[in-house]
């Protein structure tokens, strides 16, 4: 099966639940065989070291990559097609062009994965917007709650289906 996995926050950032979390599944999708494809924003809860971030992945030059460049990152974790829109530095960084990068890879994913089941957490405009846009190209789309604060009923509005990581999430 194909299947592409959005999330807004870094997917690399640890101290994201959410993120981590996704991203867990994402390679454990990828180990039953699944041809998984992965697009991270770059939001971080945290200052980091961005080329720090990214050298265990083998990525020639990261150093070069900076927070807000909106430059695209690709890198394979494990054996999940993963990249990283380095969109923001802090959420009050996040402007309309990050949101419209983000969107367009996604867009682009979607015609060239062709996804039979998309997952995503959070709320975020441009993870909806992928996966609204990914929903009408005919994938299934799962949402995720790994954590509080996404109790906003738009954050799953697009959903098939929703995975709770505890029955007080799922409530």
């Amino acid at each position: 099966m194909r299947v592409l996995v959005l999330s807004w926050p870094s997917v690399l950032d640890g101290a994201h639940v959410g993120a981590s979390s996704i991203r867990l599944l994402a390679r454990w999708l990828a180990e039953a065989g699944h041809d998984v494809a992965l697009l991270s924003g770059g939001l971080f809860r945290h200052t980091v070291d961005l080329g720090e971030q990214l050298r265990p992945f083998g990525i020639v030059g990261a150093g070069r990559y900076r927070f807000g460049s909106r430059s695209m990152v690709t890198f394979k974790d494990g054996t999940v097609k993963a990249q990283m829109v380095c969109t923001a530095a802090t959420p009050d960084t996040i402007e309309a062009t990050d949101i419209r990068t983000f969107v367009s890879h996604g867009q682009r994913l979607i015609r060239d994965h062709r996804p039979q089941l998309t997952l995503y957490h959070g709320g975020e405009r441009a993870t909806l917007e992928v996966a609204r846009l990914a929903r009408n190209s005919s994938s299934k789309v799962v949402a995720t709650a790994w954590e509080f604060g996404w109790e906003s009923r738009t954050a799953f509005e697009l959903a098939h289906l929703v995975v709770a990581g505890s029955k007080y999430l799922a409530n």
